[in-house]
C-alpha cells in the first residue's frame, strides 16, 4: 500500500486477507487426492477434473508456452458488477477443471460501472478488478490470454477460430471489435460479431440458468470416462446427492465431448444461457473432494486488486478507532462496553455494517424507507455503536430517520475521502472497497435479492464470522443465513 506506514501496511496485510498464499500442501496437490472409491488410484495418478498445473512460468516467456491450446470463450453478463462476478466465477471454475485457457472478452463498459468524468479510458476489463495475471501460480491452472491474443494465436489459417474466408473489410472489423467492443447492435464496434464468430468454431455450452426448464452442470468421474449409459448405474447415494443439488432443475453431465471441444463457448450475455448463479450452486461435483478443491480454489486465487484491499483497510482500523473512543470516553451505558470487547484477536469488528441497496434494484418489496429499515434491523446493533454504510443512494437526507434513531454514528465511504485519497482511486473500485469494509463487521445486514449483499455474506464467511452475525432487511427473510 503506498504512503502507507510499514507498521500499519502490516497489521492491513495479516487483517484484510482470507486466501492462503503460498497455498497449503492440500490445494497445491488436489490432483492427487482420491475419493468416492478412487483414492487408491488417485493418489499416484492426476485426476482428470484437476488437470496438471503447467511447468513454472515466467510471465516474461513466451505467450505460446505458457497457454494450453484448448480455450473457453464467454460473453459478459449484462447485469451489474456483482453479476459479471458471478458469471466470471463459473467460467474460471469451467477453465480450470477442463483445463483450458481462459479468451477475456473485450474491453468495454461495464453496467453501472463508470469511469470518472474526464477518463478517456471509458471501458474495463475483468483484470482491472480481480488480480488475474500477475499470480503465476493461478495462471499455471488457468491460463489467460486477450481476446487479441487469441486471434493472433488462432485465427491464422487453420487455427482454432481462422479468419480464413473473411474478406479484408470482415478481418479488419473482429480485430477492432476484439480490441475494444460495444453492447449496441449500431455500433461499429458490435460485440457480438466477435462472439458469433467463436460460436461458428466453437462448442456452445448449452446450459440454461433461465427459463421453464433449468439445468444443473454435474461432473462425475464414472460418467465423463463411461458415458451418460452410466448414470443409471451410479450410486444410490450419489444419485440422492444429485437430486438434492439439483431439486427442479435437470442435470446435463460433464462429458467427453465437451472436453474435447478445442473451443468452448458460453453465450452467457444471453437471457437464456445466463450464469447469473454462485458457480457452488451451479456446479456439482459428486466427489466432495474435488467439489472442496475449487470452493478454495476461488477463495485463494479470485482476490480483488491490492487498491481495493488497501483503502478498505484503512477504513476498518479508521471504524475500529473511532469506536474505541466512543466506548472510552466520558460516562457510557453498561451496554456500550460491548464494542470495545467486539473486537476479536483477529481485528474483526469494532464496528457493524449495512447495505442498503437503491438504485435499479427490481424487487420494490425490499426498498423501503431509512426508518423502516432501521425498524427491521435495530436488535442488530448496539447503543453507540459505529454502523458502516454501503449504498448506492446519493441522497444524504434519506438516512436521517435512521440517524435519529440509533444513538451511534453512521459512516460512509466518502466520510473518508481525505484518509485513503478516494479522489484519485479509480470510482469503478468503490463498490468493491464497500464489500470489503461491510465484510469485516461485528454484525451485518444486507438487501435481500442483491448479489452485493450475498457477496459480502460469503466474505464474512471467508473472514471467520459466524453466519449468525449475517441478516436482512426484509423481514420475511431476516435470519435466512441462520438456518
Amino acid at each position: 500500500c503506498p504512503d502507507t506506514d510499514p507498521r500499519v501496511e502490516a497489521v492491513m496485510s495479516s487483517m484484510m486477507a482470507f486466501w492462503n498464499e503460498p497455498r497449503g500442501t492440500r490445494d497445491r496437490a488436489g490432483g492427487y487426492l482420491g475419493g468416492s472409491g478412487h483414492s487408491t488410484y488417485y493418489e499416484t495418478h492426476q485426476h482428470p477434473f484437476l488437470p496438471k498445473p503447467l511447468p513454472p512460468i515466467s510471465l516474461d516467456d513466451p505467450l505460446s508456452s505458457r497457454i494450453r491450446r484448448r480455450y473457453i470463450t464467454f460473453e459478459p453478463d449484462t447485469g451489474g458488477w456483482n453479476n459479471l462476478r458471478m458469471s466470471l466465477e463459473n467460467i474460471i471454475v469451467l477453465a480450470a477443471v477442463s483445463g483450458r485457457t481462459l479468451v477475456l472478452p473485450p474491453e468495454q463498459t461495464m453496467y453501472l460501472l463508470d469511469a470518472r468524468k474526464g477518463d478517456t479510458r471509458r471501458g474495463r476489463q475483468y483484470t482491472d478488478f480481480f488480480n488475474l495475471t500477475k499470480n503465476t501460480e493461478f495462471l499455471r491452472r488457468v491460463p489467460i490470454i486477450s481476446s487479441l491474443d487469441f486471434l493472433a494465436l488462432e485465427g491464422k489459417a487453420g487455427g482454432a477460430v481462422s479468419l480464413d474466408g473473411y474478406n479484408s473489410t470482415m478481418v479488419e472489423h473482429l480485430w477492432n471489435v476484439a480490441n475494444n467492443c460495444e453492447y449496441r447492435k449500431k455500433s461499429t464496434v458490435f460485440c457480438e460479431d466477435l462472439y458469433d464468430h467463436y460460436r461458428r468454431f466453437g462448442q456452445l455450452a448449452e446450459i440454461i440458468e433461465e427459463g421453464p426448464v433449468t439445468n444443473c452442470l454435474v461432473f462425475d468421474l464414472d460418467v465423463f470416462t463411461h458415458g451418460e449409459k452410466f448414470i443409471h448405474k451410479l450410486s444410490n447415494d450419489i444419485q440422492r446427492r444429485i437430486s438434492e443439488f439439483c431439486g427442479t432443475r435437470t442435470p446435463v453431465y460433464y462429458s467427453q465431448s465437451m472436453h474435447n471441444a478445442t473451443v468452448w463457448h458460453f453465450e452467457t450475455m444471453d437471457f437464456t444461457y445466463r450464469l447469473l448463479l454462485h458457480y457452488y450452486a451451479l456446479i456439482f461435483f459428486t466427489d466432495p473432494q474435488i467439489g472442496n478443491f475449487y470452493k478454495r480454489f476461488v477463495r485463494d486465487f479470485l482476490t480483488y486488486q491490492d487498491e481495493v484491499y488497501c483503502a478498505a483497510g484503512k477504513v476498518v482500523l479508521a471504524l475500529q478507532f473511532e469506536s474505541h473512543l466512543r466506548s472510552t470516553s466520558g460516562s457510557k451505558s453498561p451496554h456500550d462496553s460491548s464494542l470495545s470487547n467486539s473486537l476479536d484477536s483477529e481485528l474483526i469488528g469494532g464496528f457493524s455494517s449495512l447495505h442498503v441497496r437503491r438504485g435499479d434494484l427490481q424487487f420494490k418489496e425490499v426498498k423501503f424507507d431509512s426508518l423502516t429499515w432501521y425498524n427491521n434491523t435495530r436488535e442488530c446493533w448496539v447503543n453507540n455503536e459505529v454502523l458502516y454504510v454501503a449504498t448506492d443512494e446519493t441522497d444524504g437526507t434519506f438516512f436521517d430517520d435512521f440517524r435519529k434513531l440509533h444513538s451511534g454514528s453512521l459512516r460512509f465511504l466518502n466520510d473518508y475521502n481525505k484518509l485513503i485519497n478516494l479522489d484519485n482511486i479509480d470510482p469503478t473500485l468503490y463498490g468493491m472497497i464497500d464489500t470489503v469494509i461491510s465484510a469485516r463487521g461485528r454484525n451485518f445486514a444486507g438487501t435481500w435479492f442483491s448479489t452485493f449483499s450475498g457477496y459480502i455474506i460469503r466474505l464474512r464467511g471467508y473472514y471467520g464470522l459466524s453466519k449468525f452475525s449475517s441478516y436482512y432487511s426484509y423481514l420475511p427473510r431476516k435470519y435466512f443465513m441462520h438456518h
